[in-house]
This record gives structure tokens, sequence and C-alpha cells, in this order.
């Protein structure tokens, strides 16, 4: 299978990912990693070999081995625009809409998630284009792990979402409807939780 996720994706938390520090399971969270790799690794060979979820993958997994967190910031927004965009699409915008429709349950969790998406962002752009970075700039740079920790949970509720959507026109259409329609946006997070709260 093409799919190579790191081996705690579901568990690692975001201050020891970005500390660099490994996560050690304690026994008794052992039952709910497994439960969670199993459910993983059925949905993976379900979708079988997709080339935005393989790319996708392969960008989050490239910004654990990033030194500079400017580097871990563009790898981790790649990693978003593989899952979320289609071809010529305005970016910052519709990156941010889709990720809020999937992650927010409620009206201040959506616009907190829109926000946050926005915000790295504006950051990466500024990082690719060489622009000077103001300290607002840099504050959100320096929390690039809180960053990883939207990108995974958009990267598991993807993955449970295509099980049964794929990734096609289809799916995007419904991230959309779900701003407007909130049966669309329950029944999609309903999808979209299953490879996240397994406890």
């Amino acid at each position: 299978m093409g799919h190579n996720l790191p081996a705690l994706a579901g568990e690692t938390p975001a201050s020891q990912v970005a500390s660099g520090e490994p996560y050690r399971l304690e026994s008794n969270e052992l039952p709910f990693y497994l439960e969670f790799r199993k459910r993983l690794d059925a949905a993976l060979q379900k979708l079988g070999r997709l080339p935005k979820l393989d790319l996708a993958i392969t960008y989050f997994n490239k910004s654990f081995g990033d030194l500079h967190e400017a580097d871990q910031l563009i790898d981790l927004l790649m990693c978003l625009e593989a899952l979320l965009l289609q071809e010529d699409q305005e970016l910052s915008f519709r990156l941010a809409l889709r990720a809020a429709n999937l992650l927010g349950a409620s009206p201040d969790d959506r616009r907190a998630v829109y926000r946050q998406v926005k915000e790295y962002y504006d950051v990466r752009c500024k990082v690719v284009h060489g622009d000077f970075l103001k300290p607002r700039h840099d504050e959100v740079l320096h929390q690039v792990s809180r960053l990883r920790e939207l990108v995974r949970r958009v990267l598991l509720s993807s993955v449970a979402v295509a099980e049964s959507e794929r990734f096609d026109e289809k799916f995007y259409a419904r991230l959309d409807e779900a701003a407007l329609d909130d049966d669309v946006r329950k029944d999609l997070q309903t999808k979209a939780s299953s490879l996240l709260y397994l406890r």
C-alpha cells in the first residue's frame, strides 16, 4: 500500500511533535491506538492509491523532518492544499472555509479554524515570496505545532469522509455546500469524526 502515515499519527500530542521527543504509549492507551490503526489501515486499503492522498501524506510526513518552522509550515499547507483544493481555485479562502466546514462543530469553532488557516496561509505567502515578517507573523510561525495538529485532523477527517465520497468533485462540492446547509455539514462531520474520536 502506498500510504505511509507516521506510526503515531492519531495519538501524538502537538507539544511532543514540536519538541521532537518520541511519544511513548502508556499500557492503557494501547487498545485505543490499536483500534485507531486498524480503522485507519482499513480506510486506506479501501481507498487504494489516490494521488492527492499520497501527496498529502508525503507532505505531512516531510514536515516532521524539516528543521525550520517555515519549511514545516509550507509542507503542512501543501498537505492541506492537496486534500482540500482542486486545480485553479482561489486558495486561501477555499482552503480556510473547507477546513472550517470539516472540523468546526459550532459557528465559533468554524470561525476559529477559518482564521487560523488564513493566518498560516498569509505567513506562508510572505515566506515563499521573501517578504519581511512582522512580529505577528513570527508569532504565527512559532506556533507551527498548532497547524500540524489541525492538518492531522483534516487529514484523518478527509480519509474518513473519502471512504464513502472519494476525492472527486462531489467531495469538494459537499464541503462547500456545508457552509450553507447544516444537515450536510453535520453529515460530513459525523463521517469525518470516525477516525478522530475512538475513545
